[in-house]
């Protein structure tokens, strides 16, 4: 159950994120310049989502009575150092992995890509050059 709602939260922080990073990117900013303005307008609304979900599971991990109330105490501590971790990928991991994605590997492909073709085509003129003066029309000898 915990596990689901981290799942959520860290999805929404991090879609609340990525889009507003988009949105900077489509006005022309650069990525680097997308992510870090986009870091520090949407670190309000990332806090206060990690806070409160931690602060109103505070009692319920605090506070337990019996032996119902300690499974729950259980899962409301695993909830609030969940959220302490995910806050922290979203603020610093998702903005890396961004970064790789969006310029680092078109960059390697690009690479890649150049490197491919030019194998191809040398590999074309091999073959042209190593085809027989007839036409690939070799004669079969049979004895």
């Amino acid at each position: 159950m915990g596990f689901l709602l981290l799942i959520g939260i860290v999805v929404t922080n991090a879609i609340v994120l990525i889009s507003f990073v988009e949105q900077l990117r489509e006005r022309g900013l650069s990525i680097f310049d997308a992510l870090i303005q986009g870091g520090l307008v949407r670190l309000r609304p990332i806090l206060m989502t990690a806070f409160t979900t931690s602060f109103a599971l505070i009692p319920r991990a605090v506070f337990a009575s019996d032996e119902g109330e300690i499974i729950g105490a259980e899962l409301a501590t695993v909830v609030i150092g969940g959220l302490a971790s995910s806050t922290f990928l979203t603020l610093i991991i998702v903005p890396v992995v961004y970064t790789l994605v969006h310029s680092s590997l078109p960059r390697l492909f690009r690479v890649v890509g150049s490197n491919l073709s030019r194998l191809q085509k040398e590999n074309a003129q091999r073959v042209t050059s190593n085809r027989p003066a007839d036409g690939g029309q070799r004669a079969c000898l049979i004895s």
